[in-house]
This record gives C-alpha cells, structure tokens and sequence, in this order.
C-alpha cells in the first residue's frame, strides 16, 4: 500500500493542518462553558435555551452568543438573568505566535475563533438567583423611638 516516506508526509501533513487551523482561544479555553446555577430555595427549575435543571446544577452552553436563564419553582415568583459575553482574552495568542509561524495563525486562527465562538466567553460563570415567595407581605417595620 503506502511506503514509509508517504506514510510519514501524510502524518506530518495532518499534524500541520491540525496546528493552522485551530485557534488559540478554541484550544485554551474550548468553545463551551460550564455555568454553575443555584437558587434559594433550592430544587427549582432553570431553563436555557430549552435545557432544564434542578437547581444546585450545571448547564454547558455554546459560547458565542448570549443566553437568558429563567428559574421557577411553584408558590414563588420566576426569576431571570442575563448571561452576556465577554471578550475571551485568549484569543490574543493568535496574535503572538503568528510571528512564530510567518503571520499563518494570525488569519486562520482569528477566523477559527470568531467561527467556533472562542473568542467569547459567557458571564457570569455562576448565578445565584433568590425567589420572591408567592403572596409574602413585607415585614413591617417599626418605627425607631424618638430620642431626647
């Protein structure tokens, strides 16, 4: 079939492709995040995107785009956050090795990046969210006695 010398430029070629065409924050720092949720009370339902969770619970999301994350339970009232990205500052090593590799990683790790959704990562990283008790009255307060 193949001889050494092919065998050897096909493994040598596999292993360059694999180096050009993956980004730095994608090998870092990978492109999925795990977000801790916790809730007061606990054991409540937290939707994203369609997932759902007890609540103490991890969620692993795509990075790259942003998220709203919704808690429920019953007898209290639904609570939601945001969840954002940020700049991933990884990503910055792309710049740093291309001079290493003759400006290659600069392009096709950038693009690599932006592509898989690397180059962001998603805030928090973990949500503790209080639920308002259904009906619950306020506690009174009393007034403080005037002093002389």
């Amino acid at each position: 079939m193949f001889n050494r010398g092919c065998s050897k430029i096909i493994r040598a070629m596999l292993a360059v492709t694999f180096l050009l065409n993956v980004g730095c924050a994608t090998m870092t720092t990978g492109t999925t995040q795990v977000i801790a949720i916790n809730s007061t009370p606990q054991e409540a339902i937290a939707t994203v995107e369609g997932i759902q969770i007890r609540t103490p619970g991890q969620i692993t999301l795509k990075k790259g785009s942003k998220y709203t994350l919704k808690v429920e339970k019953s007898g209290y009232e639904a609570a939601q956050v945001e969840l954002e990205r940020k700049f991933n500052h990884a990503f910055w090593l792309n710049i740093l090795w291309g001079p290493v590799f003759i400006g290659i990683p600069i392009v096709i790790g950038t693009i690599w990046d932006f592509a898989s959704g690397a180059v962001w990562n998603i805030t928090p990283e973990s949500v503790h969210l209080t639920l308002k008790e259904i009906g619950a009255t306020p506690k009174p307060t009393t007034p403080a006695a005037p002093t002389m």
